[in-house]
């Protein structure tokens, strides 16, 4: 079960089973009940400052090495500023208005929340959903035998999905304040 978030803005209308069913036509993909019961009771806002934050558990190495350059340091997070949801009513929260600009199926996942500078809390699709990723929109990596230059437009460049969550009710419930954010 989800904790109570609290949103400054939140989507009119929660999500009936029959949207979320078709939301995963649409996807092609089933979603984890946690997204469904994030769906029924909010359905995509914006984040208050009392969950803003993520703090990635240290565990996940990949994503400290990345964003502390290997040092053995805690307490690294990822912001949220937009929930999204099955919603079409709050155009910012609606989850299908944002799964074509992050590359929709070609990317192989599904954001879930997004922050200001364009980083995303995803799941992936490709696979039984569980974990939470974290795409930061600037990591790219090519295969192997191709050149780094063009990487956003060079169609055979990927981006980089680092593991921060077991699975998305650890992510919704680990939500806090930031710490270094003044409100």
């Amino acid at each position: 079960m989800i904790k109570d978030l609290v949103f400054t803005k939140v989507a009119p209308k929660v999500a009936t089973p029959q949207d979320m069913a078709a939301l995963e036509v649409k996807l092609g993909v089933k979603l984890p009940p946690t997204f469904h019961e994030f769906c029924s009771r909010w359905n995509g806002g914006f984040a208050s400052k009392e969950n803003t934050y993520y703090l990635v558990p240290s565990f996940f190495t990949e994503f400290y090495e990345k964003y502390c350059f290997g040092k053995k340091t805690e307490g690294v997070g990822v912001g949220v500023d937009i929930f999204l949801g099955a919603t079409e009513e709050l155009k910012q929260c609606d989850l299908m208005r944002k799964y074509p600009l992050s590359g929709g199926a070609n990317w192989g996942f599904i954001p879930i929340t997004y922050d200001l500078m364009g980083g995303m809390a995803v799941l992936r699709a490709d696979s039984p959903i569980k974990m939470v990723y974290w795409v930061d929109p600037d990591t790219f990596e090519m295969p192997e035998g191709i050149e780094m230059g063009t990487t956003p437009g060079n169609p055979e460049a990927r981006l980089v999905l680092m593991p921060i969550a077991a699975d998305l009710e650890s992510f919704y419930n680990a939500l806090t304040s930031d710490p270094d954010r003044d409100w």
